[in-house]
């Protein structure tokens, strides 16, 4: 897949500390600082994070609603790989995310077969979905930990180039990430850094020199995306670290797409045609496109007979095998013409009925050999 991810995001943590948990305000803060992407936790190993849930559903909406993406994470152990992953599923599921990011750092050391295990079980349920990868910045200090074995599942590479007690070197810091994962030894994934934009808790907070000096890095060599862990610190503690994100220039921001136009309407289906399935929740129109439902296995049929919809009641899986016929699980039918109008409904369905259970007893919809 295609990395989907371009300009300025940042990682938030505990959603109720980010503007006091005011996701509007936090959506029109993001909007000034020309982010288009935010990154909330959703689970910690095989725990959902019970503090974000009450916000991620406004979140996702009211970030769609103006353009900014919204990619979940999860910090993992691989003590218990399957569940973890199905934590992550679990929680995927509940809303419709852009994507999902891995944060796997000094826990996974040493796990190559469980990261195996996480990584197929997660892209064993989402085979298309955007994942990128966070972890360890310069992966010579790091042999242990299994890069390639996430790289290989995931999209993009989102080293976390943190300069802790190295002020005056985030562009040089950059630059190493970028040259060490560009090495042949590892899997090629668009490098999407995240730069330090908190404090470690034991003095040292991030400069906003090393916050423009980071960005301006990635500046001059082309990155398609930074993001920065983590949105509370600049936001509420330090907020010189918020205008160097939102002052310093970053050809990678894009101004968010314009809404689709809305659909065409489907022209009516000609009579004789087949119309379609219908589940219990819903009906849907299709023309010569194969069909093929995995999770409504349970369909029914419709005829068209001079505009009228008649239920068949015919359960099965429908596909076309050649010009007007098709084929479904419980038997076969060719319509080149429309059925005459049947004398009532019930009649129509005992027919139906009785042929799927002896189909010998009955031609052909619509004449011809079967």
């Amino acid at each position: 897949m295609e990395n989907i991810l371009h300009g300025k995001g940042c990682f938030t943590w505990l959603l109720n500390r980010c503007e006091g948990g005011d996701i509007g305000d936090l959506i029109k803060k993001a909007q000034e600082a020309q982010m288009t992407f935010l990154m909330p936790k959703i689970a910690d190993g095989i725990a959902k994070t019970d503090d974000n849930t009450p916000y991620l559903k406004n979140l996702i909406e009211m970030a769609h609603a103006v353009g900014i993406k919204v990619i979940a994470w999860q910090f993992v152990y691989l003590i218990n790989p399957a569940s973890e992953a199905t934590r992550a599923i679990v929680e995927l599921k509940k809303y419709p995310y852009d994507g999902f990011v891995i944060n796997a750092e000094g826990a996974c050391k040493n796990k190559a077969a469980q990261a195996e295990l996480y990584c197929q079980t997660l892209r064993s349920a989402f085979p298309n979905m955007f994942m990128g990868l966070s972890s360890f910045r310069y992966p010579t200090y790091h042999p242990e930990f299994p890069f390639n074995t996430f790289l290989k599942y995931v999209d993009v590479n989102m080293p976390q180039v943190y300069w802790e007690d190295s002020d005056g070197t985030a562009g040089k810091q950059l630059q190493r990430s970028v040259n060490e994962f560009s090495d042949g030894h590892f899997i090629q994934r668009p490098i999407l850094p995240t730069g330090a934009a908190y404090t470690n808790g034991k003095g040292w907070v991030a400069k906003a020199a090393d916050v423009k000096a980071f960005i301006e890095a990635a500046e001059a060599m082309d990155l398609e995306a930074i993001s920065f862990w983590e949105w509370y610190y600049p936001r509420e503690r330090f907020p010189e670290l918020w205008d160097a994100i939102v002052e310093t220039p970053f050809a990678g921001v894009d101004a968010p797409a314009p809404p689709e136009p809305e659909p065409e309407p489907e022209p009516e289906p000609e009579p004789g045609s087949f119309w379609g399935i219908c589940t219990a929740a819903n009906a849907l129109k299709v023309r010569s496109e194969p069909i093929y439902y995995e999770d409504d296995r349970n369909v029914v049929g419709y005829l068209v007979h001079d505009e009228k919809r008649l239920v068949t009641a015919v359960q099965g899986i429908w596909w076309q095998v050649g010009p007007g016929e098709w084929v479904s699980s419980n038997f076969m039918a060719r319509i080149s013409e429309p059925a005459p109008e049947p004398e009532d409904p019930d009649h129509d369905l005992a027919w139906l009925i009785e042929m799927h259970e002896d189909p010998s007893k009955h031609p052909p919809v619509g004449g011809g050999s079967g």
